[in-house]
């Protein structure tokens, strides 16, 4: 008998076929039960991971909205865990931290609004 970790809660078991049937027959029970689920393992992080959760979701969401069908929607999604994978396959292969924001922006030129460039500082 093994003993469980309080620390992480009893994994939920996915019946497929279950669930198959209810996104054909119920699609807005099938809807309300992913949803609600979804926002009960991301309750259960903490912090940092509860929040990339969310922003994680929130992509995920936005890109099922913006493809024409369940199947496209699939492909973008395993096409960004592809890239994901991809992009922790190269940090480990090479570990250096990668460059911030800033440093896309070396040596770029600040415009007014009016498109004028600004004028040097006189002192």
């Amino acid at each position: 008998m093994t003993k469980r970790n309080p620390s992480h809660p009893p994994s939920r078991r996915i019946d497929f076929e279950q669930w198959s049937w209810l996104a054909r027959n119920d699609p807005e029970k099938f809807e309300q039960l992913r949803t609600r689920m979804l926002e009960s393992a991301m309750r259960g992080s903490r912090g940092t991971s509860r929040r990339r959760l969310e922003q994680l979701q929130w992509r995920i969401d936005r890109v099922r909205e913006t493809n024409p069908n369940p199947l496209a929607a699939c492909i973008a999604i395993s096409d960004m865990m592809w890239e994901t994978f991809q992009d922790l396959a190269e940090r480990y292969q090479d570990p250096r931290p990668a460059p911030g924001p800033e440093a896309g922006n070396a040596g770029a030129k600040v415009l007014s609004i009016d498109g004028r460039l600004p004028r040097p500082d006189p002192s």
